[in-house]
């Protein structure tokens, strides 16, 4: 069983930027301008959900746990009316699920975040804890919109100490740019996330490598994880202690369909290779062949015939 998420959820108002035939723009618009050609869509969101329904794509039994409201609920019907959800926390009157507005053109997204809950110890009842002690996987995202990111990753860290069936254990932190908790960060990494037993990845795209080499050093990330993975448009580089080495990204041949999740799907690629037993190279190369598929045919079309 695969037992992720376990950060906070978005409600996702995709807005892809077209030109007037009906194929992806290069440019946003400009300030005061209408653009009739958009193409705007409602779904569920987030990193860890993402990473879920990547996973679930490939036939995996994935329960995803997030704190879920009535319309993320029924978006999550829609979109992935077969997996399995658990809930974090209790549900109140007042609840609403975060949003963000992902703006899409050729070179990219732009993402708005709105953030108004969060993920804590406090949210993880029974039920999500005994799927932390079993789970095969777990995965440690999105300290860049989580506040509680902190407290709750000691939380999680500590749960599976005893979980003799875990295999790979994920960080990706999401944005950076404005993250400034870098001495608890630095002493999570080495008093819970070095110690976990299982294959530690640490993935992250370029920007988020510069930020994180800059405020520790590659030797860090090196000692404490079983392998630090960059990722970028062009390669993907593997750096562990025993090797290091280059995978280069193929050229895709049209104009991609979606940016969305792409990084989330790559994470997807590589820990399902994983656990079928490839070595890391082997599981790049399928996490970017995983990614590259979503680009060019999209969440309704990945992973079917």
């Amino acid at each position: 069983m695969l037992n992720v998420g376990f950060d906070p959820v978005f409600i996702d108002v995709l807005t892809k930027i077209l030109d007037k035939s009906g194929s992806l723009s290069d440019t946003l618009p400009g300030i005061g301008d209408h653009h009739p050609w958009s193409s705007i869509q409602l779904v569920p969101g987030g990193n860890g959900f993402n990473f879920a329904r990547a996973l679930h794509r490939k036939k995996e039994n994935v329960i995803f746990w997030g704190k879920i409201d009535p319309v993320y609920e029924a978006l999550l019907k829609i979109s992935e009316p077969k997996m399995k959800t658990g809930t974090l926390g209790e549900q109140k009157k007042d609840f609403t699920s975060n949003i963000t507005v992902a703006l899409e053109t050729t070179k990219g997204e732009l993402q708005i975040n709105y953030v108004n809950n969060f993920v804590a110890p406090n949210d993880l009842q029974k039920n999500a804890i005994d799927a932390l002690e079993k789970t095969k996987i777990v995965s440690f995202l999105n300290i860049g919109l989580n506040r509680e990111w902190n407290e709750l990753f000691y939380f999680m860290s500590n749960i599976i100490k005893n979980n003799n069936k875990l295999e790979v254990a994920l960080f990706d932190p999401s944005t950076l740019k404005d993250f400034s908790q870098w001495e608890e960060l630095k002493k999570w990494y080495e008093e819970s996330f070095k110690n976990i037993n299982a294959n530690k990845i640490i993935s992250v795209n370029e920007f988020e490598a510069e930020k994180l080499i800059s405020k520790y050093s590659l030797e860090f990330f090196i000692e404490i994880a079983s392998f630090f993975i960059v990722h970028t448009a062009e390669k993907v580089s593997i750096y562990s202690s025993q090797k290091r080495d280059t995978v280069m990204v193929p050229v895709l041949k049209n104009e991609p369909l979606t940016h969305v999740g792409i990084g989330d799907t790559f994470n997807a690629g590589l820990v399902y290779a994983l656990l079928r037993g490839e070595d890391i190279v082997k599981a790049v190369k399928f996490g970017i062949q995983y990614a590259q598929e979503l680009m060019m045919r999209g969440w309704d079309r990945l992973g079917k015939e």
